[in-house]
């Protein structure tokens, strides 16, 4: 029975280290890099400011006076929350601007969703939730099975990648 486990791991770690062998680095740290932009790991105040002030000026926007409550910074959250920065944004804009910008800012990183809208005659208000995911602890064993990027997550990565405002934080140093 032991010898049949130590045959198991020794083919699972040569199965990873195939795969590891086979993955190119820098197109991973590319992916890497778009997945922590649409999905920080931490409170990316900066991203979601440049988000919104990406999407303003392409649209053609102004916008209200709005600020950030930054609350705690080191907050726990469950295992499969995904906890966001809310902010409550007045524009000067029309239907068309507003429903402009709301199409926008889903295309840009970090991720976000409206959850309002409110029209008004002269300041239209949205409210804006942007994601983040702080990572847990490692739950890594050295004999799991390590699974290559799916053909739907390549997808996924791609479509990311394509985002209003990605190229811009690639060039960032």
């Amino acid at each position: 029975e032991e010898a049949k486990q130590a045959s198991l791991k020794r083919q699972t770690l040569k199965e990873n280290l195939n795969i590891l062998a086979n993955i190119d680095e820098k197109s991973l740290d590319a992916q890497l890099k778009i997945l922590n932009l649409a999905l920080p790991l931490n409170k990316d105040f900066s991203g979601v400011l440049n988000s919104i002030y990406n999407a303003s000026q392409k649209t053609g926007v102004d916008l209200g006076s709005f600020s950030l409550q930054i609350g705690d910074l080191l907050g726990t959250q469950e295992k499969d929350d995904f906890p966001t920065i809310t902010l409550t944004i007045p524009i000067n804009a029309n239907v068309a601007g507003v429903s402009s910008f709301v199409e926008t800012i889903s295309k840009t990183v970090p991720l976000s969703e409206v959850t309002l809208i409110k029209i008004g005659d002269i300041t239209s208000t949205i409210r804006l939730s942007f994601y983040y995911k702080s990572l847990g602890l490692s739950s890594y064993k050295e004999d799991a099975r390590i699974v290559p990027l799916t053909q739907k997550g390549l997808s996924i990565i791609q479509e990311l990648s394509s985002f209003e405002n990605v190229s811009s934080f690639q060039q960032a140093p």
